[in-house]
């Protein structure tokens, strides 16, 4: 996933008008798809989540718990920043290949951050991505499961976690952390 990711980044940089179909014309559209459809798939592939996981594959991270006025706090800025990016593509990321760049890459720096300082997945996919609350929405009953395969064994690093609590939704008030093994 990070050659697709920087394969699209150079193309949004140098070949603007191929790195804009490709991003809004065929990611873009496929997300929402496989969230929907295969909610497990997109976790595995998410090129965030590769930049956010890549600081622990290289024994960079800190692993520090995220507390869990953290986790809430970054999950509702998590939601600001979907509305935020959602009226983005008018204003000029359709348009505007570096501009997209920027975002995509200020996007990673801050997963691959999140990553360095908290442990797994708890700093960026279950907190901050703006694309988890999308993710409770619609991929709650998948069509086709795929198992996890950033974590190995849970270390009940976020509360919930998608891949630990079957049918994860929003109104949930029944998820509960998994014991740490």
């Amino acid at each position: 996933m990070l050659l697709v990711g920087v394969v699209l980044v150079a193309l949004l940089l140098f070949w603007p008008a191929a790195g804009i179909a490709l991003m809004w014309n065929f990611l873009i559209p496929v997300a929402p798809g496989l969230v929907t459809i295969a909610p497990g798939l997109w976790r595995n592939i998410c090129p965030m989540a590769t930049f956010h996981m890549l600081p622990q594959k290289l024994g960079l991270a800190r692993n520090l718990r995220m507390p869990a006025w953290g986790a809430a706090a970054l999950s509702l800025t998590s939601v600001t920043l979907l509305f935020a990016v959602v009226p983005m593509r008018r204003i000029g990321l359709n348009v505007d290949g570096p501009l997209t760049a920027i975002m995509l890459l200020s996007a990673a720096v801050i997963a691959f951050t999140m990553g360095s300082l908290f442990e797994m997945r708890s700093g960026w996919c279950t907190s901050l991505c703006p694309i988890h609350p999308v993710e409770r929405l619609y991929g709650t009953k998948p069509a086709i499961s795929f198992k996890n395969a950033r974590c190995d064994l849970c270390e009940a690093c976020s509360n919930p976690c998608p891949d630990s609590t079957p049918e994860l939704t929003p109104t949930d008030p029944g998820a509960t952390r998994r014991p740490r093994k």
